[in-house]
């Protein structure tokens, strides 16, 4: 049985990530409820450590948030076009940017 089967969609539930971005564009993420926030000060090592382990210096736009927008998708895709619906669809989603 789908989690959906058994009412749960996420509905009143906020979810944070931290990601260097997401693409709004794609069509799965088309009506999800996303926002973006700064990370802050005191995220500064993790934001470090991530600067370290990944190189996005000469990367592309796409390159840039293909993984944020892989991830957004499966927490919160839509199913736009019948493809991807995340786990939680209904669900509210921060995500924490990352210079």
């Amino acid at each position: 049985m789908k989690l959906r089967d058994k009412g749960l969609d996420g509905s009143g539930v906020t979810i944070a990530i931290a990601e260097t971005g997401v693409d709004l564009n794609s069509p799965d993420l088309q009506g999800a409820d996303i926002e973006f926030v700064p990370m802050s000060d005191e995220c500064l090592p993790m934001r470090e450590a991530s600067k370290s382990a990944v190189d996005l210096d000469g990367a592309t736009y796409q390159e840039s948030v293909a993984h944020g927008t892989q991830v957004a998708t499966m927490i919160v895709g839509q199913g736009g076009n019948g493809r991807i619906q995340g786990v939680a669809p209904k669900a509210k989603l921060l995500v924490m940017e990352q210079p």
